[in-house]
């Protein structure tokens, strides 16, 4: 019975059809386009990252969420990127408010200071997802089981709108 009620679900999303998101809202991704334009790995795209940041609080952005995990140091490989990709999350999200995901079973890398500071700013949200019994995906559980943690989606919408 419960497989039937799944299917049934996804069969209402297919006849709703696709919908065009709001004008105001923008999603920057990354694809092809900007693998090939950017030569680096992307471990190394703090500088990339840290402009991006940058540029979203000076357009205005009313904000913004950054569904990328930086999980551990690159100091090793490029000296400074930690401490600059950290400075410029602090500079963008004095004025728009800003999330940075972890995913759970990781933990929170608070070595590193971009994660430091936005654990400490309550800036920081989980990008897990949340598997139906078939292996789909058709909803977000947006807190843990235990109340601890807010998914990044509930993170975000709570700093953007004064529930800090």
């Amino acid at each position: 019975m419960r497989q039937l009620d799944l299917k049934l679900r996804d069969q209402t999303m297919i006849g709703a059809g696709t919908h065009k998101p709001p004008e105001n809202i923008v999603i920057v991704a990354m694809d092809d386009a900007t693998e090939q334009a950017i030569p680096s790995p992307r471990i190394l795209w703090h500088p990339q990252y840290a402009a991006l940041m940058r540029a979203m609080a000076r357009g205005g952005a009313k904000a913004a969420a950054f569904d990328l995990f930086l999980a551990i140091s690159v100091e090793q490989w490029a000296p400074d990127y930690d401490r600059q990709i950290a400075e410029a999350f602090a500079e963008a999200s004095a004025t728009s408010p800003m999330v940075m995901a972890y995913e759970t079973s990781m933990g929170i890398p608070e070595q590193l200071p971009l994660y430091l500071l936005a654990n400490a700013q309550q800036q920081i949200g989980y990008a897990n997802i949340t598997l139906d019994a078939d292996g789909f995906v058709r909803r977000q559980q947006l807190v843990s089981n235990d109340g601890a943690a807010e998914s990044l989606a509930a993170r975000l919408f709570a700093l953007s709108n004064g529930q800090a």
